[in-house]
Order: C-alpha cells, then structure tokens, then sequence
C-alpha cells in the first residue's frame, strides 16, 4: 500500500509498502493554523502544507485559534475592570469614603534563566495593583554578599534583601538556596483575565450610595422630578499666562504679547470685566544722563487729560 499526504497524489509519503514515516508538529504561530506539521521529527523534520483538509488540518486550525480567544478573553477582563472600577468610583461607601476600585488585572511575573537552579522559587505578592511593576527588571544573586538584588529602571536605586525583597507596589519572596548568578527577569504580566483580582475586602466597601441626595420639599404642589448629572471639571491646559494685566484701559498699561491659548484667568464669581485690544501700543520716550541712570531706580510721571492719568511709576533698577 503506498499513502500519501494531500489529494493530488504525488505529496510526501506515509505509508510505501512495509516502511512507515512518523509524523510530528512544531508550534509555528507565524504559520496559519498555528501548528507546523512535520515528517520524520527525530530525524529531517521535513515540513508539509499539504494538509489542508481532514482531522489533523482541523486539529492545527484549531490550536492557532486558541491565541485568537485567549486575546479576547484578556480584552474583555480589561475592559470590564475599567468600566466597573470607573462606575465604583462614583459612589460612596457606608463610611462616606469615595468608591475603590472592584478589580485589578495587573500582575508581575518572574521569568527564570536557564541557568538558575531548579531548586529556587520565587513568589511574587502584589500590594498595591496601581503602583506595581510597569517595566522590566533583573533579580540576581550574589555569591560575595549573600544577597539578592533588585535593579532596573524602574527603581531610583537597587533594592537588596536575603529571602525577601520589598518595592513599591510588590514584595518578592524568594526560597530555596541560590548559586552566584541565579537570576530572574520581573515582568508585568500579560494574561489579564488568569490574573484579574476582587479588591474590595469588606462588604461596608460597596459605593452602593450616590454622593448626592436630593429630596423634595413637601411644600411642593406638583410632581416635578430633579435629576443630577455629574460633570467633569474643565482642564485648563498649562501654558504660559500673563501674570498681572493691568487695571487699566490706558494703552501705555497694556501688555504687549503674541501668545496662543490661555493667557490669564477671570476668578468665578466676577461680575463685570473689560477688555480691550490696542492696533497700536502708546509709548512715551524719556532721555537721561548717564550718570543719572546709574543712581536711578523709579520711573514716576504723569499724563493730562487721559483716562487714567497716573501718577504710572515703573522699576528700573
């Protein structure tokens, strides 16, 4: 009998009479199916594309799809921690506190070397999920000091410990006994739904209550309803401002500036305010010695017959 891989009939051989050739895989995510099949895996490892029908070719469609519901699975974990934790945040709880957050997916992994001793473990605590990890770092041992040492750019300098290593956000407890150069590399982790968390550790910890309260007066004739809608406060961006506009319509006083954006702010509550935009600043020009302006330190005049007459002095010290 003579089988061979795929329908034209002339495709790699399975069967030839009494020889038989074994057939393997090797993971290949940058293959479509996610599985590379292979002839011969202890020896050539010869690959094959021909199957592209039957039990195996569905085998392989199927383990490259398992990445595909893995990555959805970890999106939605992730959107769903947001959006609850950002409607928790709106409520209050019973001791009148702003709500926390329900959930956290964030995580820290410890990827060991291949060089590392098998008999060493390394278990990582997370205790506060916001101010954990957001880069790598390295842990190793050091055989001269019997220390293990935590260093990367994370961190404003190495932490140190002998079985346990404490950082903001993360403590690492280490067991087992280390050879100098064992060594992990701390990472955040990736699987979000595998390492989504329950925050809250008190039921009085439920934002169950609205921060505002609104109750009808029961003078009130009719059935009308009020309703409150939260806003975000505006931001204001955080460029340069003008630090003082004088109070003053008078061109000489006027600011002389080309500027986008904000430039000064009217304080709430200020009922009335005036404005007003010269084509042309006024100036006056004074002369004086030079031995007078060495011990000059005020500029004071005068005007006549103008809005504001003064006296306008000026520091020119």
């Amino acid at each position: 009998a003579n089988v061979t891989i795929g329908s034209s009939g002339v495709g790699p051989s399975l069967v030839d009479g009494k020889n038989a050739t074994k057939v393997g895989y090797v993971e290949r995510y940058d293959k479509i199916g996610g599985l590379q099949i292979i002839l011969n895996p202890l020896a050539s490892q010869t690959p094959t594309s021909q199957l592209s029908s039957g039990l195996i070719a569905g085998l392989s469609q199927s383990y490259g799809a398992i990445r595909g519901v893995i990555d959805d699975v970890n999106s939605l974990a992730s959107e769903l921690s947001v959006q609850l934790n950002a409607q928790h945040s709106l409520g209050v709880t019973m001791d009148g506190s702003k709500g926390a957050d329900i959930f956290s997916t964030i995580s820290v992994d410890a990827i060991r070397s291949p060089a590392t001793s098998s008999d060493i473990d390394v278990d990582i605590v997370l205790l506060d999920p916001k101010n954990a990890l957001g880069g790598k770092l390295d842990l190793a041992f050091s055989g001269e000091t019997g220390l293990w040492e935590l260093s990367g750019p994370e961190l404003s300098s190495p932490v140190t410990g002998k079985n346990l290593i404490k950082t903001e956000g993360f403590e690492i407890r280490i067991t087992g006994e280390p050879r100098n150069g064992d060594n992990f590399k701390i990472v955040p982790g990736s699987e979000a739904a595998a390492q989504i968390k329950f925050l809250l550790a008190r039921p009085h910890d439920f934002a169950a209550a609205s921060p505002d309260l609104v109750t009808a007066s029961n003078s009130n004739l009719s059935d009308a309803e009020l309703d409150i809608l939260r806003i975000e406060p505006k931001v204001y961006p955080k460029n340069d401002s003008v630090d003082i506009l004088a109070n003053s319509l008078t061109p000489v006083e006027a600011k002389d500036f080309i500027r986008d954006g904000l430039i000064a702010t009217v304080p709430a509550g200020t009922e009335k305010i005036n404005l007003a935009s010269f084509a042309k600043q006024a100036s006056a020009r004074f002369q004086f010695s030079e031995l007078a302006l060495q011990n000059a330190t005020q500029l004071t005049f005068s005007r006549i017959g103008s809005g504001n007459d003064g006296p306008h002095t000026f520091n020119i010290s």
